[in-house]
C-alpha cells in the first residue's frame, strides 16, 4: 500500500479524520504511539460488527503494511474515502457544510460550483 504516515497521521482535528468520519460510517480510528523501531500502527474498528483494520507505517519506508478482517473491509473503505477526499483537492474541514433532515444527515464538500455531497452517519475519529 503506497500511503505514508504523514498522509494518515494528521492530527485529531484536521480534515482527514473528519472526512473518514463522514465517509466510513460506524468506525473508530485509533492512532497508536510510534514504537521504538519507528513503526506506527493506525487502527480502525467497526462499531458493532467486529470488523477491524490495522495499517503499520514505518518512518523509513514509503509503503505500509495492512491487515484487515471481519464482515467489512474497513481499510478498503478508508482507502476509498482518502481517494475521494484527495480527488476533490483535499479540502479543509472548514470547506464542508452539513444539512440535517428527518431522513438523515448529509455533508457537502468544497462549497463551490463543484460541490460534492456526502451522505451517511458520522464515525468517531
Amino acid at each position: 500500500m503506497d500511503r505514508t504516515e504523514a498522509e494518515f497521521v494528521t492530527g485529531q482535528y484536521s480534515a482527514l479524520p473528519f472526512v473518514l468520519g463522514l465517509r466510513v460510517p460506524r468506525c473508530v480510528q485509533v492512532v497508536a504511539e510510534k514504537e521504538d523501531d519507528g513503526a506506527r500502527p493506525v487502527w480502525f474498528y467497526g462499531v458493532g460488527d467486529r470488523s477491524w483494520a490495522c495499517v503499520v507505517f514505518r518512518e523509513d519506508k514509503k509503503q505500509a503494511r495492512v491487515w484487515q478482517a471481519g464482515p467489512r473491509r474497513l481499510w478498503d473503505e478508508v482507502e476509498g474515502a482518502y481517494r475521494w477526499w484527495r480527488g476533490r483537492g483535499a479540502p479543509d474541514h472548514t470547506r464542508f457544510g452539513l444539512t440535517i433532515t428527518p431522513e438523515g444527515a448529509s455533508g457537502l464538500a468544497g462549497r463551490s460550483v463543484r460541490d460534492h455531497a456526502v451522505s451517511g452517519t458520522a464515525c468517531s475519529p
